[in-house]
């Protein structure tokens, strides 16, 4: 390899290294200050250096909390990806339910900071669905389209998702209380939901 291209892949390399280092840093920020507090400032004194650094890496602090999210969002769609779509509708949300909790109380850290880390009203871009999302609202989608379903897919799928949302954020964010088995309450939720599937068409 030529030296300029080992020189250019080398600098490269830092960068990426560097780039890890203020994500690693923005993830300690978000978890402690939520995105009211969170700050380029805040990051920077985690990292030791000048704010102007992050600057390198990072237009403004809205791109450092957007990247961070995506990151979480990102490794909770990997496991969705794992699903292979059975016989029914019912299975299939069924396993996506499982695989939710599983995920967020194997990962609470990147749960907080994908679902639960405060987000302030004053960030200049709006929130937007992230692939998961649309992973999730396809599957549901094919369901309506192919009559397993009735409704809107969009609807659904949020109703479903408060669902396992309502299950794994009290169960991470108030690891102490008496809570029942979770084994037990999990499953409970996850057949909830499944139930709440508009499966026949409304009177």
């Amino acid at each position: 390899m030529p030296v300029t291209s080992q020189l250019l892949k080398s600098r490269e390399n830092v960068r990426v290294a560097h780039r890890d280092l203020v994500l690693t840093a923005a993830r300690k920020v978000l978890l402690r200050d939520g995105s009211y507090r969170f700050s380029l400032r805040a990051v920077a004194r985690e990292l030791g250096c000048s704010p102007g650094a992050i600057y390198n890496y990072y237009a403004d602090k809205d791109a450092l909390i957007a990247e961070s999210t995506s990151a979480a969002f990102a490794k909770l769609g990997k496991q969705f990806q794992k699903i292979k779509r059975p016989a029914g509708i019912a299975e299939t949300v069924r396993s996506m339910g499982k695989l939710y909790v599983q995920f967020g109380l194997a990962n609470p850290e990147d749960y907080s900071i994908a679902f639960t880390v405060p987000v302030s009203a004053k960030r200049s871009k709006p929130d937007a669905p992230h692939d998961i999302y649309f992973l999730v609202h396809r599957v549901i989608t094919e369901a309506v389209e192919s009559g397993e379903l009735f409704g809107s897919p969009s609807e659904i799928v949020q109703v479903m998702w408060m669902g396992w949302h309502g299950l794994v954020s009290p169960l991470i964010q108030r690891p102490n209380f008496p809570w029942a088995a979770k084994r037990r309450l999990t499953a409970a939720v996850i057949e909830s939901v499944v139930r709440s599937l508009p499966t026949s068409r409304p009177p």
